[in-house]
């Protein structure tokens, strides 16, 4: 998607699907300050390197997006109503992609 401002293009960030549904399932669980997100995030995946600096990426983008929310008094993570709604669509075409290879 591009939003064009005055001769100027914006181009949507392209962020991976992985790394967007690991964050939704950590904080779905339990808010997570940075840190924690992070070494938790590095647990589950092999994306080398996952660094500070992406997840800082991914967290503006997630929190800009509406799916989760930084608690500044807290510091720490936590999952929207969006985030929830986007994690039950990406278990949904889960479940019936699973369907489909059954059948």
């Amino acid at each position: 998607m591009k939003i064009n401002n005055k001769n100027s293009f914006i181009k949507s960030p392209k962020l991976k699907s992985v790394i967007v549904e690991n964050v939704l399932e950590l904080l779905f669980l339990k808010d997570f300050a940075i840190s924690e997100l992070l070494i938790e995030l590095q647990r589950r995946l092999s994306y080398p390197p996952f660094s500070y600096k992406l997840l800082k990426k991914y967290l503006v983008y997630l929190v800009d997006y509406n799916l989760i929310l930084y608690d500044g008094q807290r510091q720490v993570y936590t999952i929207e109503y969006n985030g929830l709604d986007l994690l039950n669509l990406i278990s949904k075409e889960k479940r019936d992609r699973l369907n489909m290879l059954k059948i």
